[in-house]
């Protein structure tokens, strides 16, 4: 999404492009589900990313011309969904304040948009028929602790336990979720 310009009253309280900015990077910073996706900022509803199909590699002679290759492709089309959130400040406390009200308030705008990015991308959201990837993971690789037990040695040691010694450390993201 692009950053939003205000010209009408209220307007003039805060720098609407810093704003946005602040609360973007804080977001990007606070959300695993933006640490760990690719993430582009699009003004379409619609995105079709390249599916490439299968492509060869073999070894060639010195001074010998690679063979031309053709592969299929496909796309995946994402449908892109807009987000937003509300809170009111009243002018007075913007006025009586002595520090950048908006901008002290865009940790908080951040952490809710973290949230909710969050509970989404794990949960799914029936409404706009998102799958979240918490539904994906194959039995065995995700672990649920009942409502209202605390987190156990015994939860974090099973959970230790089903990572393939196969899989490099690099490409490890453990992800917990209050959801």
């Amino acid at each position: 999404e692009t950053a939003p310009t205000y010209t009408g009253v209220g307007g003039e309280y805060a720098p609407a492009v810093d704003l946005y900015n602040r609360v973007i990077n804080k977001l990007n910073y606070q959300s695993k589900a933006m640490q760990l996706a690719f993430v582009k900022n699009t003004s379409s509803n619609r995105v079709s990313l390249p599916k490439p199909g299968v492509v060869t590699f073999d070894f060639i002679d010195e001074n010998t011309l690679a063979t031309p290759q053709s592969p299929a492709t496909s796309a995946a089309n994402l449908t892109v969904f807009d987000a937003r959130g509300e809170v009111g400040i009243s002018n007075d406390l913007l006025d009586d304040s002595p520090i950048d009200v908006a901008m002290e308030f865009s940790d908080f705008a951040a952490l809710g948009a973290a949230k909710f990015v969050d509970n989404v991308w794990l949960s799914g959201h029936v409404g706009k028929s998102i799958g979240g990837l918490y539904a994906g993971v194959s039995a065995g690789r995700k672990f649920t602790v009942p409502a209202g037990q605390t987190i156990a040695p015994s939860h974090l040691q099973a959970c230790v336990g089903a990572i393939d010694p196969l899989v490099p450390q690099n490409n490890l993201a453990w992800v917990v979720s209050g959801a």
